[in-house]
């Protein structure tokens, strides 16, 4: 959706989105430098969980059961809010369970919202550069591939090491993970999932706590108490 002043930012359902992330951006050219500002925010205002960048460093994460919220913001020439629809309610009064940023922005002017799905077909399209890994410090993907010289057999893929995201095997939506929260530290993968020579496993790591070196498989399931950061 192109730039627009909005009183309240879209949800996720207005923009015809049913999961994934939903992109907010202020950009400069559109609107010149902000200011810094103070922002307190209800829990029913964040749908699920919003990280926001000011020049691509982030400032503040706010998770919906956490709120409400009180937000400092630096002053800078473009902001991001990226907010991540954790799963529809399908009961009682909240039935009607929109996501998004559900308030007015967090700095008036124009904002450009950007479905991010994150269905098969959109990440698989995705162009990834080869090369000397970089550190970033925002969210990002990453792929890899691993070889299986045999039949393929069910396994369990480890998330330990990572923080919060996504991940794909041969395109398959594996699941999500959260290692600070736990208690599963596995997502299960199934044989059919796999074959027999190169396989591919793309993830998404939306904190990125430093440079994503792979993951490993394990024998069983890894359940525990969340693990520190």
């Amino acid at each position: 959706m192109v730039g627009q002043a909005y009183s309240k930012l879209p949800s996720m359902e207005s923009l015809q989105q049913r999961h994934g992330l939903l992109l907010y951006r202020y950009e400069y050219e559109a609107n010149g430098p902000f200011q810094p500002s103070m922002g307190a925010y209800e829990a029913q205002e964040i749908h699920d969980r919003a990280q926001i960048f000011v020049e691509g460093l982030q400032v503040a994460v706010l998770y919906r059961p956490d709120g409400p919220f009180r937000i400092a913001l630096p002053p800078g020439q473009r902001m991001d809010i990226l907010v991540e629809n954790m799963g529809h309610l399908n009961y009682g009064r909240n039935l009607y369970d929109y996501k998004g940023w559900l308030a007015a922005p967090p700095v008036p002017g124009e904002w450009t919202a950007i479905c991010i799905p994150l269905n098969t077909e959109q990440v698989r399209s995705l162009e990834f550069r080869t090369g000397p890994d970089t550190y970033s410090a925002g969210p990002v993907f990453r792929r890899g591939f691993f070889n299986i010289s045999g039949e393929p057999h069910d396994t369990f893929i480890s998330s330990v090491g990572l923080y919060k995201g996504y991940m794909w095997i041969n395109g398959f939506p594996l699941g999500r993970y959260w290692e600070t929260k736990g208690p599963q530290h596995t997502l299960y993968l199934p044989a059919p999932l796999l074959r027999t020579g190169a396989n591919e496993v793309i993830i998404l790591e939306l904190h990125h706590s430093g440079i994503i070196r792979g993951v490993h498989s394990v024998d069983r399931p890894e359940y525990g108490p969340p693990l520190p950061r």
